[in-house]
């Protein structure tokens, strides 16, 4: 799949939303057979009446198999912000054979320093 740019603007909540998604589909190494698929999506959304509105988010997903195994991993990231602070919300899930395996969310807050 190529690379996609997608920007809508909302009149009505006079918000602008730009999305760019990213995949260079499925490689197979003919050496050993591993086998990799990346997928990413990139999403910014801001309204024009509030310069505190701004919202990022990223997801990931990496697929790794070869022979009878098969891994994923797939994270979520979301920046937010006040005027005082930026706030990142991200999430990690690790799947093997299609079964979660492993998943962790975390929050941070970070000061904005005038930024």
């Amino acid at each position: 799949m190529p690379a996609t740019r997608t920007v809508r603007w909302d009149p009505v909540a006079r918000e602008q939303v730009v999305e760019m998604t990213f995949s260079d589909g499925t490689t197979v190494d003919l050496t050993d057979g591993l086998t990799r698929t990346e997928t990413e999506l990139n999403r910014f959304r801001i309204r024009e009446d509030d310069p505190a509105s701004p919202v990022v988010e990223c997801e990931r997903t990496d697929a790794i198999s070869r022979g009878g195994w098969d891994t994923e991993v797939r994270t979520y990231s979301r920046m937010t912000s006040t005027v005082d602070d930026f706030h990142v919300t991200n999430r990690l899930v690790a799947l093997e054979g299609g079964r979660e395996v492993f998943t962790r969310s975390w929050e941070t807050t970070i000061p904005r320093d005038e930024v």
